[in-house]
């Protein structure tokens, strides 16, 4: 079960504290953010971009008698800005690679690679590995990328390869002597994740050998692509033979893999239905796009990829890239299988490469020879969205990338506090032993401590009701103001920047906390809240960094002094007073505000009432829309849709000290906030 806290509740909602059940960890290799080289003059950087296309795609060219012996397809991006990369071992040696969904073979570099071919990059020593096999004879490749003959060669064997704690035996890969990108790549080699059509070495890949050696149930893998541009601190990752579910929001829709001459090729192809700047159709219906996690931009047929750029204000081609203004606002969405999905402004810019005021769009024209309508998708769009690549039913599954958690912030929480289970901050969990919902109403046991809670709420005031077990241990209320709604290791997930008491007394505690990020990517706010109960408490107590402070009275002057208390405690006898209530207001405004609040919305401590009026303006609101027909588990569906609908957006009609409520007749304005809210929702109308 995952652990609960309470917070306040506001527009008549009711926190519904669903169980979620553990399930074993899905294997997950970190990457890593490749920085750009800003040396290359952006000419040259546009031809070798170009021809790295050409080679790696060169199948879809005709091939003549001219053309080098062999050439395959392993260097995906040159140095992009949105360039990830991981950990490999093979025959217990480390190294870096790409991990490319646009070509099929694993190559390194090789302890022959002298330091003028492959500089400081790792290299694979097969006498330092006792199941190394050389491939039989003639074990060679050479692969050659156009621009200045810039080649990899190297000799083919077999070996050990572990890839997120998983070890394939007997594993196909190259060592390359001769690196000509030494100094441009960052990564030591490219561990390709296409299918056996698209090998040089004609083996299947990492991931098939996984499956084929009974090692993984799925021959599956996902990327979660960071947005670093967003926040630093997002970690990109890749999942091995399982779907991460907390790695996304809603449900991943798959796309088949096209049965056309790139799909008999092996490469992750599928159709792209359309293309929209700022929902406006760009013309790009039926297209095949190749999902290819080894490059960056997103490569396109150049009608269309120039009528983008024309419907971008502040556009511009220098004869050779495209660029748009570096703080454009434009929304450019690709649609694939129905769904649209939407590439964040900022992802369409490479920010380290500028002229002027502009930078270096992630669209570019396809190079010349290139089928009409196929487009190249690389990281700028999957890191938009949790990918799938399904080699087990040839398919590939996009869902939108994890929506941040918000709020769920100044949270309360009823313990019992005892010698043999002393109460600890940032350990407050328990199960549920029951649960029970109703609209305007909830009520669940805490399993740990048996305490029974239950919880109604007003427009800006929550009413909590606690019941505790006859007990001779101290029974305590914990306001815990860095408790909120995150999400791990995702961009803008919610984050704790301080709280504050103001005063504090037996039956009531003021104060505030800031917090910043979430789902809307919002700056720093502050919460002022206003806890009062029903009963007086015996003492209290504040706590700061997990040490309590008994009866502290710093900083209880009135004002607000973020970062220096964390929280406070109350103690009630209750053997004397099993039942608690207590009302927490909050506001936007000020900790007077919120008591105000509290105080006019829920002027009494009449639970039973205060529920009671809470069903009485759902009821007021839903009644509005009467539907005749259909069963009842239909109409069951419609107004629980149509109850989210009006959870959001939150009426802050006079709580935003930014906002003017007022016109200059005197006539209120109304204010409303979390607009975005309602997406998923309105989905189910």
């Amino acid at each position: 079960m995952r652990p609960y806290r309470f917070f306040v509740l506001a527009l008549f909602t009711i926190s519904l504290f669903l169980s979620i059940t553990i399930i074993d960890a899905v294997p997950k290799v970190d990457l890593y953010r490749r920085e750009i080289s800003t040396s290359i003059p952006n000419k040259k950087r546009f031809k070798m971009q170009q021809a790295r296309l050409i080679n790696k795609y060169s199948k879809l060219f005709k091939r003549s008698s001219q053309d080098p012996p062999i050439s395959i397809p392993l260097v995906n991006e040159f140095n992009m800005d949105c360039s990830y990369y991981g950990l490999i071992i093979i025959g217990g040696q480390s190294f870096t690679v790409d991990f490319d969904t646009g070509s099929s073979d694993l190559w390194v570099p090789a302890i022959q690679c002298k330091f003028s071919e492959c500089g400081y990059h790792n290299r694979f020593d097969p006498k330092k590995s006792p199941t190394f096999v050389p491939a039989p004879h003639p074990n060679h490749f050479t692969i050659y990328y156009g621009y200045d003959s810039s080649t990899i060669r190297g000799y083919i064997g077999q070996d050990s390869v572990n890839l997120g704690g998983i070890s394939v035996i007997n594993q196909t890969f190259g060592l390359a002597i001769v690196d000509d990108f030494n100094l441009v790549l960052e990564e030591d080699g490219i561990l390709g994740l296409s299918f056996p059509q698209l090998s040089t070495f004609k083996v299947p890949c990492v991931i098939q050998s996984m499956k084929d050696q009974n090692l993984i149930d799925h021959s599956i893998i996902a990327f979660h692509l960071g947005r670093y541009k967003l926040d630093h601190s997002d970690k990109s990752f890749m999942n091995l033979g399982a779907i991460d579910p907390n790695a996304y929001v809603g449900e991943i829709v798959y796309n088949n893999i096209l049965d056309n001459l790139l799909g008999s090729l092996g490469y992750w192809v599928i159709m792209m239905d359309d293309l929209y700047v700022d929902k406006f159709s760009m013309g790009a219906t039926n297209s095949s796009a190749i999902i290819d996690t080894g490059t960056a931009s997103i490569w396109g047929d150049s009608s269309f990829v120039k009528d983008i750029h024309h419907n971008i204000p502040g556009s511009y081609f220098d004869g050779y890239l495209w660029y748009i203004p570096c703080d454009t606002k434009t929304v450019v969405s690709l649609v694939f299988n129905g769904v649209v999905y939407e590439i964040n402004p900022i992802e369409l810019v490479v920010q380290e490469v500028m002229v002027g005021p502009l930078c270096q769009s992630v669209f570019q024209e396809n190079p010349k020879g290139f089928p009409r309508k196929f487009w190249l998708v690389g990281a700028f769009f999957l890191s938009n969205v949790y990918s799938v690549f399904d080699f087990d039913n040839r398919q590939i599954g996009f869902a939108k990338a994890k929506g941040e958690a918000k709020y769920g912030v100044i949270s309360q929480f009823p313990v019992i506090d005892s010698p043999r289970d002393p109460l600890e901050p940032y350990k407050m969990t328990s199960e549920r032993s029951f649960e029970h919902f109703e609209v305007g109403y909830s009520k669940f046991g805490l399993k740990r401590y048996n305490i029974t809670v239950e919880l109604a709420a007003s427009k800006r005031t929550g009413l909590h009701r606690y019941t505790f077990p006859p007990t001779k241990h101290k029974a305590k209320i914990v306001i815990d103001l860095p408790h909120n709604l995150i999400v791990p290791n995702y961009a803008f997930t919610h984050k704790y920047l301080g709280g504050a008491i103001q005063s504090i007394s037996l039956n009531q505690v003021k104060g505030a906390a800031r917090y910043r990020g979430g789902w809307n990517q919002g700056g720093p706010y502050i919460v002022y809240f206003c806890s009062q109960f029903n009963i007086n408490a015996i003492e209290f107590e504040t706590w700061a960094d997990n040490n309590f402070n008994i009866r502290k009275q710093i900083y209880f002057d009135g004002k607000t002094h973020f970062g220096k208390i964390d929280g406070a405690i109350l103690t009630f006898n209750v053997r004397k007073n099993p039942v608690i209530i207590s009302r927490v207001g909050i506001s936007f405004i000020s900790a007077d505000q919120a008591c105000n609040n509290a105080e006019s919305e829920i002027p009494y401590w009449d639970f039973e009432k205060t529920k009671q009026e809470t069903v009485n303006a759902w009821q007021k609101e839903l009644e509005k829309i009467y539907v005749e027909g259909g069963t009842d588990e239909l109409k069951t569906i419609f107004y629980s849709g149509l109850y989210r609908t009006m959870i959001m957006p939150s009426d802050r009609t006079g709580e935003n000290p930014k906002w003017q409520s007022f016109d200059k007749n005197g006539n209120l304005i109304p204010h409303y906030g979390d607009f975005y809210a309602l997406l998923n929702e309105a989905e189910i109308l």
